[in-house]
């Protein structure tokens, strides 16, 4: 930090204790120390009682602790009330509180409250001290310690709260991850503090875009001009396209000379700059609560999907996004609590929301989309077949599967003992079961099918049917339908819209069928959730019939976004982030506990209830079936009390993780969904 040096020199005999409002935890942390509890990753709460912002640098030794207590300063001498917040949630260097009493050298200290999270004696990045010191720190434990020191000061700091990083933008906290990245679940208003040296104005840049692509507001850019450069004047124009107000400070007298009058010449400056923290954060509070306010009025404008809109009670004001939660605005308290998304995003968000290396991906592309061709769409005509479906059951107390087919045959109840058995095609496929199966679907086709009449296709959504209910198809049986339209020369689309891309726990319904389509379909998970894209994939055979000299032989269909960079660009991160999750096995990835599945499963408020893959399914006792259904209305406002967003269809109850998802997080929330739906 810029004068480092000089605050050592100056302020090192001072007494910690002897300071009020001095205060310091977390410094004595040890590799045995276990958090107090366990956290959802990135789903922390954020006051915002009092404006709040965090001071990053463009790099190291800025002067991000001189302009944090200039603005410090400005906050305590605003009202003859105020008070002032000031938190550092890593230190190295020895002296935990140097940055600290640097601050109250410099203003009235008895109206600041200054708190130091972590701290090492070696004078290195945090990264690098954690391993010398062998004091380690996990970015969750960190994450939730700082939001609890907000609102732990916020009551003694109405004026202004003030966040102070270590080092520059991406300077890595004591897990190696960039600060950048491990603070964003915070999303705090940032003041970018630039580089006034040579070679400054491309720092200052450059931190500025790793900052805007993880998704921070970047109100202001303040630099210590050095050497008469006017570093600040080369980088005002692209900051005002971006609606950045830049402030810049004369250059620092030379060390050892006190800063008491470098302060007091620079107050306007840091009085403008605290005036416009205030103004944007009354503005966003405002907002946020009109928002809140006006939500019923918009209930009108807007038409959401699969809503009821007369029978819709209220709206959830979503600030931000990021990794598995959202940020929500609660107006009784004026804060961002964190809600799980549930239900993925309706399917979509597979690499958690805000990824920075999606973000960066599209960011390389996005400048070059080019659209071009649209053509109308088609109404299709079908024979639906009623499939048997699964649940997970527990007979004679030990855990199975049970599959049953009411729309067919009442009496039929299959009994497995595990997921393995029933994706095993080589043990189920001269079963009685798949007998049944195999004269159920050529009965339907010979009585629907007239003579020489050519069925177009068969199109199924592999093992899990989603819109219709989320309804856990037994594989054998559509595995048997498949090779029944083989035998008979009827193509075999799977639509995968959903299903695809390792939301099963599996690349593709292909792994799961042990057979292979002649069309695949894929979206959603594509992009992991980013931006809208799809994926027609098509065996060689069905390339060759389209495949001719004639222009009216080939396939002219398409539509204006078809192979947009912006989205194969994130597909292509999204498939090798995909990629880190290793080989398939021969049943689906488990990321919901099969035993508490089962146990909420025989509840008898639950008439059905399987996990598989990313999904977990209860299907609650209820008078009505389908989407007209409104008996589990009362368990998703529970779950959104309990700050898990999730989405019903009916009364099915799913809740969605994304492939990337950890097992311990996904073991925490379905936890809370057991205790909700068990009462």
């Amino acid at each position: 930090m810029m004068l480092s040096a000089l605050r050592r020199r100056s302020f090192s005999s001072r007494a910690v204790a002897s300071r009020p409002g001095l205060l310091h935890v977390g410094c004595n942390l040890r590799r045995d120390d276990p958090p107090s509890k366990q956290y959802v990753p990135n789903a922390v709460s954020v006051s915002l009682r009092s404006p709040i912002v965090q001071v990053f640098g463009s790099n190291t030794d800025v002067g991000k602790t001189i302009v944090s207590a200039g603005l410090c300063r400005a906050a305590v001498q605003s009202s003859a009330t105020s008070s002032v917040g000031y938190i550092k949630p890593l230190q190295t260097g020895g002296d935990s509180m140097m940055d600290a009493r640097f601050l109250h050298s410099h203003m009235d200290a008895s109206r600041l409250t200054c708190e130091t999270l972590f701290s090492w004696d070696t004078p290195v990045s945090p990264h690098l001290a954690a391993q010398l010191e062998q004091k380690s720190l996990t970015d969750d434990i960190l994450v939730q310690r700082l939001s609890d020191a907000i609102h732990k000061l916020q009551p003694t700091a109405s004026t202004l709260m003030v966040v102070e990083t270590a080092g520059g933008v991406c300077s890595p906290s004591a897990s190696g991850k960039f600060q950048c990245d491990v603070y964003r679940p915070l999303r705090l208003p940032a003041v970018l503090v630039g580089d006034g040296k040579l070679g400054g104005i491309s720092a200052t840049m450059s931190a500025l875009d790793s900052l805007l692509l993880r998704g921070y507001d970047v109100p202001w850019i303040v630099l210590i001009e050095q050497d008469d450069l006017d570093n600040a004047a080369a980088i005002a124009d692209r900051a005002a396209e971006l609606n950045i107000s830049v402030f810049a400070l004369p250059k620092l007298p030379p060390q050892p000379t006190p800063l008491h009058d470098w302060y007091m010449a620079q107050d306007e400056i840091f009085g403008s700059l605290l005036s416009a923290i205030s103004t944007y954060h009354q503005r966003r509070v405002d907002r946020l609560h009109a928002i809140s306010s006006q939500a019923q009025d918009v209930r009108i404008i807007l038409w959401w999907p699969f809503t009821q809109h007369k029978q819709n009670r209220g709206v959830l004001v979503i600030d931000s996004a990021y990794g598995d939660s959202f940020a929500t605005f609660d107006a009784d308290t004026t804060s961002l609590e964190p809600m799980i998304d549930a239900c993925a995003s309706w399917w979509t968000q597979g690499l958690g929301h805000g990824n920075p290396k999606a973000a960066l991906a599209v960011a390389t592309t996005a400048a070059s989309v080019f659209n071009q061709s649209q053509h109308p769409w088609y109404k299709p005509k079908a024979i639906f077949a009623a499939p048997p479906t699964v649940s997970l059951s527990a007979v004679s107390g030990k855990q199975g599967v049970t599959v049953t087919w009411p729309e067919v045959d009442p009496a039929f109840v299959l009994h497995l003992e595990s997921l393995d058995d029933l994706f095993d095609p080589t043990s189920r496929d001269a079963t009685a079961a798949a007998a049944a199966y195999e004269a159920y679907v050529t009965d339907l086709l010979d009585h629907h099918v007239p003579p020489h009449a050519v069925v177009g296709a068969l199109v199924l959504e592999p093992v899990l049917i989603g819109a219709g209910g989320m309804l856990f198809v037994d594989p054998l049986f559509q595995r048997t339908m498949v090779l029944i339209c083989r035998r008979r020369g009827i193509p075999v689309v799977f639509d995968e819209v959903f299903s695809g891309l390792w939301r099963l726990g599996a690349p593709s319904g292909r792994d799961l069928l042990h057979v292979h389509p002649d069309i695949s379909c894929f979206a959603k998970l594509l992009t992991g959730g980013l931006v809208p894209l799809s994926a027609t994939l098509a065996a060689d055979h069905v390339f060759q019939a389209f495949h001719s000299h004639a222009k009216a032989d080939a396939l002219l269909h398409g539509h204006s976004f078809t192979a947009n960079p912006v989205g194969c660009a994130a597909a292509l991160t999204a498939l090798d982030m995909y990629d880190s999750l290793g080989q398939q096995d021969a049943t689906p990835r488990v990321y919901w506990d099969p035993a508490t599945v089962a146990a909420v499963g025989q509840s008898t408020r639950v008439v059905r209830a399987f996990q598989l893959g990313t999904v977990v399914v209860f299907e609650l006792a209820s008078e009505g079936k389908g989407y007209e259904a409104t008996g589990a209305q009362d368990f998703i406002r529970h779950l959104r009390t309990d700050g898990i967003y999730a989405r019903a269809l009916g009364n099915v109850i799913y809740i969605m993780c994304s492939p990337l998802t950890t097992t311990d997080a996904c073991r925490q929330v379905l936890q809370k969904v057991a205790k909700v739906v068990l009462g």
